[in-house]
């Protein structure tokens, strides 16, 4: 009798509430990652021409009465056979320490602890449609929170999302994060998260400043 034995590691589901959910204790926090991601692709969209100094743009909306908050960029987003690969993984960034403003692949799924769906849409320059993935938030911590079930956390991941794609202008480039949902009202205190991004949004500082 020659039972074999699984000896292959094995990565539990929680270990995503540890890189997402919990990952840190002020929720603001959400903003200046989404800001951080989107001035890093911006650094990028110039550097390969699409875009000129002056033209690149950060957009924080929120929403109070429908409780939802968007934060988008026109830099280069994402394309559609990179969007997987990109956007489900975690911890799997292709970011330069040193060089970018982030770098771990984590702080896109924070928004995961404070609404109950994180929406990315993205286009690329030149592709005549947009990618949309879903994260259904509930449904995760729904797996998370259930004891009896033991699912390895890439099992998980397919379960709670799903990509869909629609028509674009094909010189549409962007990339936005959409909480729906969202259960903080701190998120949704525009004056509070006006004077916490006044301390951590990355901005140029001059080269003279030796502690930049």
């Amino acid at each position: 009798m020659n039972d074999k034995v699984n000896t292959a590691p094995q990565i539990g589901k929680d270990v995503i509430e540890s890189l997402t959910l919990g990952m840190y204790e002020d929720c603001r926090f959400i903003y200046r990652e989404y800001i951080q991601n989107a001035a890093d692709a911006i650094d990028k969209a110039i550097d390969c021409a699409l875009l000129k100094k002056g033209e690149e743009a950060i957009h924080v909306r929120i929403d109070k009465d429908k409780r939802s908050i968007s934060v988008q960029d026109n830099a280069t987003g994402i394309p559609k056979d990179k969007v997987m690969a990109i956007l489900r993984n975690i911890a799997h960034s292709t970011k330069k320490r040193g060089e970018d403003k982030g770098f771990r692949g984590i702080g896109r799924l924070g928004g995961l602890g404070y609404c109950s769906k994180l929406i990315f849409e993205t286009s690329y320059y030149g592709e005549p449609i947009k990618s949309i993935m879903t994260w259904d938030a509930n449904l995760l911590k729904n797996i998370i929170n259930d004891r009896e079930n033991s699912e390895e956390a890439t099992e998980v991941l397919s379960k709670v999302t799903k990509v869909e794609t629609e028509k674009e202008s094909d010189d549409a480039h962007y990339f936005n994060v959409i909480m729906e949902d969202v259960s903080s009202d701190e998120l949704l205190d525009i004056e509070s998260v006006y004077d916490y991004l006044s301390m951590v949004a990355p901005v140029d500082i001059s080269s003279s400043f030796i502690f930049r």
